[in-house]
């Protein structure tokens, strides 16, 4: 029926159809450049209010700037359209489902708790202007609840400064356990003196990232921290480090993995510090620690390969833990810089090290080849104190009588002693602590005549396996 009415003519004079004039006044409306510019009719709201209502992601991509709809939301307190604080933007990204937020330049303050589900991404325009700073208090923190981890959860954050001034820069609760959950953060700066990470968190990951640390602890997790591709530096306190053990807050153990990274301290700070009773494993390889203070670790399991360690003055690279390996390290520039191994330690491989002094190794079942140290010393004339616990091969040329004494080397070393006499007093060599021999040496009245001892290690004592008769 409406088709038989929109065919009739508008009146028995004028034969153009009802359907006809329609279309052409709409033809007519459609050309008229003041169409809808009328008070209140919708050009007019248009140019008057600030805010168009559409539905949700009604406007095409290709009339948006390019990071819009990469981003749940944006926090650019510059901006009118976009969040002021990180907070309103992680609520409205709470009540859309998750995804990232992008964080212009500024400093940007957490007042108060703010809880950042997994599923939320924080990523930063440029680390070095985009700034959280999460205050003094134990309680101006960002706390990752545990309820919503699912297995193979990864969450962000990128690009950004992470200030902590005395609290908790990310916490997570107490008393929950985060068994699935990965937190990676890439290209990060970690500032100021507070904490930055705690809780029980099963997998952190820094890449190429900044951490700076003063008296408080950096990270405490129960979990697996990797450090990679970043550096690590304290600032001038005795009691900086960069590393801290087990959060105690779940029940998840606590690994330590480092690749590729440097580690110092401006101070008298630790460049890094693991407990030895706390961490299941631990890796190093490729990295650089300096200025580092005596590092005593129990961890067993080790794994510490092709890095530089640069202790400070008579320190040792101390281990009481078992089944670790320890191979191709340059330790140190004094004699004092080598490695140590406790009568608790047990089937450990020290090979090929590049050391200052000899391993001192105690324990058993230990694998101790290859590593190198100073190999020949020449000592004074008058000299009577040999250190051939450091020293593979000792030359001297004796002025008068005296008596030789020396520290010993582990149980099995060899050592070697050559003597030179260069005038024609008569002299007598007597073997005192530290030695096992066959008896006194008369070193006869010629001169330039030479005599050699080889010696071989029980541990306690220097037991002599072999001596010349005088050599021209």
């Amino acid at each position: 029926m409406w088709q038989t009415w929109f065919n009739v003519p508008k009146t028995p004079l004028d034969p153009q159809t009802i359907g006809g004039a329609i279309d052409a006044s709409i033809a007519v409306h459609e050309a008229d450049p003041n169409s809808h510019m009328g008070a209140g009719e919708a050009i007019e709201n248009h140019r008057i209010n600030d805010v168009i209502d559409h539905p949700a992601e009604s406007i095409p991509n290709d009339k948006m700037y390019t990071n819009a709809r990469a981003y749940v939301a944006i926090v650019d307190p510059a901006s009118d359209p976009d969040f002021d604080t990180i907070s309103g933007a992680v609520a409205f990204a709470v009540a859309s489902g998750g995804g990232t937020i992008l964080i212009m330049p500024g400093t940007h303050y957490i007042a108060e708790a703010l809880t950042l589900p997994d599923n939320i991404n924080l990523q930063g325009i440029d680390r070095d202007t985009c700034i959280i700073n999460c205050g003094s208090s134990a309680t101006d923190t960002i706390i990752i609840p545990a309820q919503t981890i699912l297995p193979g959860t990864t969450q962000y954050i990128n690009n950004l400064t992470i200030e902590s001034n005395g609290g908790y820069a990310m916490r997570m609760a107490i008393t929950e356990t985060y068994a699935y959950l990965q937190l990676i953060f890439s290209n990060c700066t970690f500032t100021g003196t507070g904490e930055y990470i705690r809780g029980a968190i099963s997998d952190i990951k820094l890449n190429n990232s900044f951490v700076l640390v003063g008296a408080n602890p950096a990270f405490k997790t129960d979990g697996l921290i990797t450090v990679q591709s970043s550096i690590c530096q304290t600032i001038d306190s005795a009691t900086a480090k960069i590393l801290l053990e087990s959060a105690n807050e779940g029940q998840l153990g606590y690994d330590v993995v480092i690749d590729n990274t440097r580690a110092y301290t401006l101070g008298a700070g630790l460049c890094m510090w693991i407990p030895s009773t706390t961490a299941n494993s631990l890796s190093i390889t490729n990295s650089s620690l300096s200025n580092q203070n005596t590092i005593s670790i129990g961890t067993s399991n080790m794994f510490i390969v092709a890095n530089f360690i640069f202790m400070g003055t008579s320190t040792t690279f101390t281990i009481t833990g078992d089944n670790n390996i320890i191979e191709g390290n340059r330790f140190g520039d004094t004699a004092s810089n080598r490695i140590t191994l406790t009568s608790a330690a047990e089937n450990n491989i020290i090979i090929g090290n590049h050391l200052m002094g000899v391993v001192t190794a105690d324990g058993t079942r230990n694998v101790i080849e290859g590593n190198l140290f100073p190999q020949t010393i020449t000592t004074t004339t008058t000299a009577t104190a040999l250190d051939l616990s450091n020293n593979v091969n000792v030359y001297q040329e004796p002025s008068a009588t005296k008596t030789l004494t020396t520290t010993v080397p582990r149980a099995g070393a060899f050592r070697t002693l050559v003597l030179k006499t260069t005038n024609v007093t008569a002299k007598t060599i007597t073997f005192g602590t530290g030695f096992k021999t066959t008896g006194t040496l008369a070193m006869g009245v010629t001169a330039n005549r030479w005599y050699a001892l080889s010696f071989v290690s029980d541990g306690t004592f220097l037991i002599q396996i072999g001596r010349t008769v005088a050599m021209a």
